[in-house]
């Protein structure tokens, strides 16, 4: 055998090894490519975890997106994000597009189609919980009493510049496959007797539902502890006076 017959021998799978490493290389790439996309489309969306309505400008982001009802900021978390009101017709439509409604795998934190707005006795917020540890997923961590006890309090905004304070009360991981009913009351003595007994199933609790509770607010995001397809809820609470 001639030596350049072994030498075609020996590139051939040379060549077979490197073309598996550009196939490789290719595929992580288109993987990760939208997601490198999505983020830096985000990357303005923020309001600098301002503390009050009055320092985003509404005007800007009305004229971008009407649909915007608020603005939720979570200090020292990544949660800084507008909050878009999700329409009965399309009720999922901002699970995969963004606050300018291009098509974005972030989304954007959107309150249920079935919630009057951020007035609603018991509204119900979903975000993603992303990789990169955007969006909703910090409240993933709520479950950890120490990490609640440092971010237990969540500003929202409405772009008539006011302001509500919420008490992060409690945190459970749910099976997602299983019915859970968490909005829809019809007066506030029910809401409160429901949240109550939700309280009860939750490994973090910083307060207790009574009757001074005015509304409690559901935030939804994904997790990934103990079954296969899982949501995490967080419940953030606003106080009358008493």
């Amino acid at each position: 055998m001639s030596k350049g017959s072994r030498k075609k021998k020996i590139s051939i799978p040379l060549i077979v090894l490197v073309l598996a490493i550009i196939g490789i290389v290719v595929l992580l790439h288109s993987a990760t490519a939208p997601y490198i996309e999505a983020e830096k489309k985000m990357e303005d969306v923020t309001s600098n975890e301002a503390e009050y309505s009055s320092l985003i400008d509404w005007d800007y982001w009305l004229s971008v997106n009407p649909d915007i009802i608020g603005w939720i900021v979570v200090p020292g978390t990544a949660i800084d994000y507008p909050i878009v009101q999700a329409s009965s017709d399309d009720p999922t439509f901002y699970l995969t597009h963004d606050v300018y409604k291009d098509y974005n795998i972030y989304g954007c934190p959107y309150v249920d189609a079935g919630c009057e707005g951020l007035d609603d006795l018991s509204p119900i917020i979903y975000g993603h919980h992303m990789i990169n540890d955007t969006m909703f997923s910090d409240f993933s961590n709520m479950t950890d009493n120490d990490y609640a006890e440092k971010h237990s309090s969540i500003y929202l905004h409405t772009p008539d510049n006011n302001t509500t304070i919420l008490n992060v009360t409690g945190a459970r991981v749910i099976n997602a496959s299983t019915t859970q009913r968490i909005g829809g009351f019809s007066n506030v003595k029910a809401m409160q007797q429901h949240f109550a007994e939700e309280l009860k199933k939750a490994p973090m609790v910083r307060g207790e539902i009574t009757e001074n509770t005015e509304r409690v607010f559901t935030f939804v995001t994904c997790s990934y502890t103990m079954f296969r397809n899982e949501r995490t809820l967080v419940y953030g609470t606003l106080e009358g006076q008493q």
